[in-house]
């Protein structure tokens, strides 16, 4: 969390310091990864500390962090920039008050973008494990909720905006004898999801650049309840090439951003602990870039360039 976090100990810009947590730092794939780590290399953890208390609080991370995303997030998946955390009780019991970073709460913008990818990739490297019990108001559970059901409302959300706006066969499940849709068709659509009273005020982001569409692709990685598997790859070199093709080459974490989801559409999302690791179900299919376009070859010299980084 930053600024202040789940404390009050900021004395300067308290409004916007104190209580005050991005909800798209939370990082569930990477803190069952650092559970993994642990439990195989627990003789590293300083004395003082143990192996087990350590994986205990990322664990209480991960479930208490999806029971937030589930409460304040829209069924569209939008999530604001910021949100202001109560004194006490549960942290979904707050409110849109806090603003940093040039970014305000109520807004989906580069502050959020990062939560649809960092979910995403949960799936990708836990499938069906990366869940987590769902508590209501009185600690009963009533169920479980992960990074699946949050991956399927982006997915659902955007589906729904082509369906409507655009002619049969111009998406997937697509018709030789249509012609598919543009770029300039399908990723301004991400600009009308709907909104709730967790996120107001909508998605502000470019959809056209790391902040806006190509986060947001990831979640078509992820299997969707009612669509079968052919045309969810379909969907998914769709969504992926579109948004690639579309994505504006910036600077800082738009930039970061673009080379961390161009590894997670490709497949190739270094998994640092075996080479039997867990796959994402739908990829960007390997084909040859069009005539007209002039960014994939960008975008995967990116990837290129990350797995280099990554070791692998």
């Amino acid at each position: 969390s930053c600024w202040g976090g789940y404390d009050t100990s900021s004395p300067n810009l308290p409004e916007d310091r104190n209580l005050c947590i991005n909800p798209a730092y939370f990082s569930p794939g990477e803190w069952r990864l650092f559970q993994t780590y642990l439990k195989a290399h627990a003789h590293y953890v300083p004395s003082g500390h143990t192996a087990e208390e350590l994986i205990a609080v990322l664990e209480s991370s991960i479930v208490w962090g999806y029971n937030t995303i589930n409460r304040i997030t829209c069924p569209s998946g939008l999530v604001s920039n910021w949100w202001t955390v109560p004194d006490k009780g549960w942290p979904w019991h707050g409110e849109l008050k806090c603003k940093n970073s040039g970014t305000e709460s109520g807004a989906y913008y580069s502050d959020a973008a990062r939560l649809p990818w960092r979910v995403a990739l949960d799936y990708i490297w836990f499938a069906d494990a990366a869940t987590a019990p769902l508590f209501d108001d009185h600690g009963k559970k009533i169920g479980t909720w992960g990074a699946k059901e949050y991956a399927n409302r982006w997915a659902r959300a955007w589906m729904k905006k082509i369906v409507e706006a655009s002619p049969k066969g111009s998406y997937p499940p697509l018709n030789s004898q249509v012609l598919p849709l543009r770029k300039d068709q399908v990723l301004p659509l991400l600009s009308n999801v709907p909104t709730c009273d967790k996120c107001p005020k909508g998605f502000t982001a470019p959809p056209w650049n790391a902040w806006g569409s190509y986060s947001v692709s990831t979640t078509f990685q992820v299997p969707l309840d009612g669509v079968g598997a052919t045309t969810m790859q379909q969907w998914t070199d769709f969504i992926a090439h579109l948004s690639a093709d579309g994505c504006s080459t910036g600077q800082y974490f738009d930039l970061g951003q673009q080379v961390v989801v161009s590894q997670m559409l490709a497949g190739s999302a270094w998994w640092p602990l075996s080479k039997s690791a867990a796959q994402a179900k739908f990829v960007m299919a390997v084909s040859a870039p069009s005539a007209t376009s002039r960014r994939w070859p960008l975008v995967a010299a990116l990837a290129a360039l990350a797995a280099v980084a990554g070791g692998v």
